[in-house]
């Protein structure tokens, strides 16, 4: 019985561990293709279609834009202060993760990439 559930504890694991890993290739092939997972929430100020909770969901990045389903978000900026690590409830995909402040005509809104996408996606913002 103790063997069994050695077993199946550490079946579970690996099976979370491989889950992971593969996860993780599916958002390093996207983000190759230009498509980044990422959140928005407003900081302050007001922008159509966020709110001060996170919209989490794939978003592509053009030059002075963020594209997610349905909103755009016109960037005119990044704060020049450093980017934040996102606390352990903002972390996307149980990856590193990267905060930005984005600053926009009306609003201040935060950006959260995996941090191994940061780059790329900030070249493809016009950053």
């Amino acid at each position: 019985m103790l063997g069994s559930l050695f077993a199946d504890t550490i079946g579970w694991f690996g099976g979370a561990a491989l889950a992971n890993r593969l996860t993780a290739r599916g958002h390093d092939r996207r983000a190759a293709e230009g498509t980044f997972l990422a959140g928005l929430r407003v900081l302050s100020g007001r922008h159509q279609g966020l709110s001060s909770d996170w919209r989490i969901a794939d978003c592509t990045v053009a030059e002075g834009r963020v594209r997610m389903e349905n909103l755009t978000v016109r960037v005119l900026g990044v704060a020049a202060d450093e980017p934040r690590q996102a606390t352990l409830r903002e972390v996307l995909a149980a990856s590193p993760t990267t905060i930005y402040r984005l600053e926009t005509a009306s609003a201040v809104v935060e950006w959260s990439l995996l941090s191994r996408h940061a780059s790329r996606a900030r070249s493809l913002l016009g950053e």
